[in-house]
C-alpha cells in the first residue's frame, strides 16, 4: 500500500517537474523503468541471499574450525538485520580467527547499521583499510558514512584510486562531485577556507 501511495507521490512530482510535452513522459517513463530495475535487484538480491546462507551452511558443517563460513554466514544475518544470529557468527570468528580484517569490516556495519553509530564505525572501517588499502567494501562503507560533503568526496576519491569503475563511482560520483563543487563555492564566497581548511 505504501507503494502504491509512494508511485502516486512520485508521479505527481514528476508531472510539476516536467508537464507532458515537456518531457514529463520521458521523466515519467524513467522513473517506472527505475523501480523495476529495483524490484529485480531487491528479487535477486534475495535469491542471492538464500545461496549465501545455503553456501555458508555447507562451509561450517565441512569445516567448523574455519572462520570463512562464519564470516560469510555473519554477512547474510548482518543483511537481514538478524543481529542476535550476527552476534552468534561474530563470536564464532572470533573464536577462529581474532585476527581477521572481515571481522573489522563486520564490527563497522553492526555499529553503523545496528548501533546507528557511526563514528565507530569509520573506525573500524578505517582500521581494516589500515591492514588492507585496496579493502573496497570498506571503503565504500567509509565513504556512505560520512555526513559533510568534503569528507564524502575524500572518501569518493580513495573508492575512485581503488576502483573507477565501482558501481557507486558510476552512480554518485558525478552528483557528489557537483554537491561538492557548489559547497566549495558557497565557502568562498563566505570567506571561508575551501575543504575547511584542510
Amino acid at each position: 500500500m505504501a507503494g502504491v501511495a509512494l508511485g502516486e507521490e512520485a508521479d505527481r512530482i514528476l508531472a510539476r517537474a516536467a508537464p507532458a510535452g515537456e518531457g514529463g513522459a520521458t521523466l515519467r517513463d524513467q522513473a517506472a523503468a527505475m523501480t523495476e530495475v529495483s524490484e529485480a535487484l531487491m528479487a535477486m538480491a534475495e535469491h542471492r541471499y538464500a545461496i549465501g546462507k545455503a553456501l555458508a551452511e555447507k562451509v561450517i558443517a565441512a569445516a567448523p574450525d574455519s572462520y570463512l563460513g562464519y564470516r560469510v554466514a555473519a554477512d547474510y544475518h548482518r543483511l537481514q538485520h538478524q543481529w542476535e544470529a550476527f552476534d552468534q557468527m561474530v563470536a564464532k570468528i572470533e573464536a577462529t580467527n581474532p585476527d581477521s580484517n572481515g571481522l573489522l569490516f563486520l564490527r563497522g556495519a553492526a555499529a553503523a547499521q545496528r548501533d546507528f553509530d557511526f563514528r565507530a564505525a569509520s573506525e573500524f572501517y578505517r582500521q581494516a583499510l589500515q591492514r588492507d588499502p585496496q579493502f573496497i567494501r570498506a571503503q565504500m562503507a567509509l565513504m556512505l558514512g560520512q555526513s559533510e560533503i568534503a569528507a564524502v568526496h575524500a572518501e569518493l576519491q580513495k573508492l575512485k584510486a581503488l576502483n573507477p569503475d565501482h558501481y557507486l563511482v558510476r552512480w554518485t560520483g558525478a552528483a557528489i562531485e557537483a554537491d561538492y563543487q557548489q559547497w566549495r563555492a558557497e565557502q568562498a564566497a563566505a570567506g571561508a577556507a575551501p575543504d575547511g581548511g584542510r
